[in-house]
Order: C-alpha cells, then sequence, then structure tokens
C-alpha cells in the first residue's frame, strides 16, 4: 500500500503535522488488526515470519508509515481505517485480500513515473526489473492491459507488460489448472477448486494443505513442520521461524535458518536477509521510509 503525506500549499502546517498524526494513527491500527488477524487465523504464519504478535505489530506500523510517505500513492488514513475495518471483521476462512478494501488501488502516477509499488501508478502496475538476485529498490509505472477496478465482480487484474488480464476468480467444484485462480480457502486439486486440506490428509503439492494454518506436504501428507531456530537445518519438514530463512550457507551442504539482519546492518543479496520490511539496497538493510527514488 502506499500514501502520499504532501500537504497543498494553502494548508497550515499545523494541517499537515494533523494529516501526519491521523495517518500515523491508522497505520497502527491497521498493523494491530492484521496481526491480530494472523495470530487468530494463521499462527503457524505469524511464526514464521515475526515469532509473535507484537514484533508483527511493530514491523507493519513501521512498513506502513513508510509506504505511505510515496508520491502519486492511492492510500490515505481513510483507506487504511476501511481496510483496518475489514480486517476486524474479516473470518479465517477468507483470507485472500484481493479485491477487499485492503487491496491496492490505482494511484496518479503517469507511465514512465518512477515508482516503488504499484498503488502509486495509474496504470496500477509498477515494473521492477531484478538485477542480480534482488529487485531494485524503484521501478516505472508501466500500462498493465487492465487495473483492479476495470475488472469484472468475480475477476481480479494481473498485470503484465506482455499484457495484462482480467482472471476468473473460481469457485468451489469449478474446473481448474494450475495456474487458476481458486477463491480464498480453495486450491485446485485434482483438477478442481477445492477446501485445501487438513492435518493428515494426501497431498501430492503444497498448495494442497492449508497455507494459514502452516501445513506443509511431507512425504504425500499434510503436516505441521518442526520449528527450527537460526543455525538449526531447515527444509520441508522444518520451518524457520521469527523471521529467519533457510539458506545454503557455505562452505556447509545442508540448508540452515539464517537469523535476519537489524535494519541498517550491512547486506548482501545472496547473504542473510534483511527483518521485514527492510530491504538490501546499497549494500545497507534499508526501510521504506528510507527509501528514495532517483
Amino acid at each position: 500500500m502506499s500514501l502520499s503525506l504532501a500537504v497543498a500549499s494553502s494548508c497550515s502546517s499545523d494541517a499537515g503535522d494533523d494529516t501526519d498524526a491521523a495517518v500515523l494513527a491508522s497505520c497502527g491500527n491497521m498493523a494491530a488488526a492484521q496481526c491480530n488477524y494472523a495470530a487468530a487465523c494463521m499462527p503457524a504464519v505469524l511464526s514464521t515470519e515475526y515469532a509473535d504478535a507484537e514484533t508483527c505489530k511493530s514491523r507493519v506500523r513501521l512498513n506502513c508509515v513508510g509506504i505511505t510517505k510515496r508520491p502519486g500513492s492511492s492510500w490515505n488514513a481513510a483507506r487504511l481505517d476501511q481496510c483496518t475495518e475489514y480486517l476486524n471483521r474479516g473470518t479465517c476462512d477468507a483470507w485472500n485480500f484481493t479485491g477487499s478494501p485492503c487491496a491496492n488501488t490505482p494511484g496518479t502516477l503517469p507511465d514512465g513515473a518512477r515508482c516503488f509499488d504499484s498503488s502509486q501508478c495509474a496504470s496500477a502496475f509498477c515494473k521492477l526489473v531484478a538485477t542480480g538476485e534482488e529487485l531494485p529498490a524503484c521501478g516505472t509505472c508501466t500500462p498493465s492491459g487492465c487495473t483492479p477496478t476495470s475488472c469484472g465482480a468475480n475477476q481480479v487484474c494481473l498485470p503484465s507488460t506482455a499484457g495484462g488480464q482480467c482472471i476468473d476468480v473460481l469457485s468451489e467444484g469449478e474446473a481448474c489448472t494450475p495456474t487458476s485462480l481458486c477463491s480464498s480457502g480453495l486450491s485446485c486439486i485434482e483438477s478442481v477448486c477445492a477446501k485445501q486440506r487438513s492435518d493428515g490428509e494426501p497431498c501430492s503439492s503444497l498448495t494442497d494443505c492449508n497455507y494459514p494454518q502452516g501445513l506443509a506436504c511431507i512425504d504425500r501428507v499434510c503436516r505441521q513442520p518442526a520449528t527450527a531456530q537460526p543455525g538449526e537445518a531447515c527444509g520441508d519438514a522444518a520451518r524457520c521461524t521469527a523471521g529467519a530463512q533457510c539458506k545454503l550457507v557455505p562452505p556447509s551442504t545442508s540448508l540452515t535458518c539464517v537469523a535476519p539482519l537489524a535494519d541498517g546492518s550491512p547486506c548482501t543479496a545472496s547473504g542473510a536477509s534483511c527483518r521485514s520490511p527492510a530491504r538490501c539496497l546499497g549494500g545497507k538493510c534499508t526501510l521504506p521510509a528510507d527509501l528514495s527514488c532517483p
């Protein structure tokens, strides 16, 4: 998400302070709602990304505050509040937020403008081209072929420079392929959109199992992976926690959980990951609020 905090020249500095305060409050409320939802409905995912709800709230709030300072964004305090309301009344069987008040909508930057994310662009598509092993901080607003608001009620826009298109969101029981998009809580299992499988049920791929509950397809059975701490072995049967990444660290030939780097730490694209929402840019773990587009 994104939001510009630029104040019109006719406004006083007090009005600008009020705007900043409103956005800060809205970001705090949205972060609390998002992390409380994750704790209730996606506990394994919460543990993997943040370890606990309080860490989640502080990091998600940082991300929101940083993103809301970007020019041309479609986000503002009112939209953040709508997302918060949606999350607070959400149910655990509706964890896919595509098309909800929490989804990005087009911004105001024209094609060709430099951008951080798609919510800044009028085309709703910020093209980021990977250089080496990481995405750059900045991309370019690019025509996409569709926008979130141009699709039908049961469709979503999948933007692409090759020509974006509105994709049908399929309901339970409808025929599908591995590239189809099934409704929230469903996966394409044996060519039909079906409810994701529970602990102990058979599976043939990771997407067959209930991801929000943290299940993985282990030996063709949906199971809860073991929890691995930084420095411990990881893989399909053992999932890293607290934001650690499962990586191959030479000279070891086994995958190991690598703890995330603190904000401002030196980093490399192939080394330990920065703690979300920071990104490794210019050799330093950089928070969204500190990013700049040339």
